[in-house]
């Protein structure tokens, strides 16, 4: 997480951008969404995900990722990197301990 501050404002406060920012915000905004629920797609198809609907599968995990802003310490117990290996593991993973 490079620019944390930045990061959480854009996050929460992006409707009080004026008219022209807010609508290149959206735009990059709907891109990205709309690349993460390609890409959800691709691994239903592919038998790698289970079957969810791409839409709320790349909503739930934006939000997660989106939120790391909020609470992630560069201080902290972990560092960026375990925080991100430990994020990967349970929104790819889940917490069901498999066999």
């Amino acid at each position: 997480l490079r620019n944390q501050a930045a990061s959480a404002v854009l996050t929460d406060e992006w409707r009080h951008l004026s008219p022209q920012l807010r609508q290149e915000y959206s735009e990059l905004r709907d891109r990205y969404e709309r690349y993460f629920r390609e890409l959800i797609h691709q691994g239903i198809v592919e038998n790698l995900f289970r079957n969810a609907e791409p839409k709320y599968a790349a909503l739930i995990l934006l939000a997660a990722l989106n939120g790391t802003a909020r609470w992630y310490r560069p201080d902290g117990p972990m560092t960026a990197t375990e925080t991100g290996e430990l994020m990967a593991a349970l929104l790819l993973e889940g917490l069901i301990r498999t066999v």
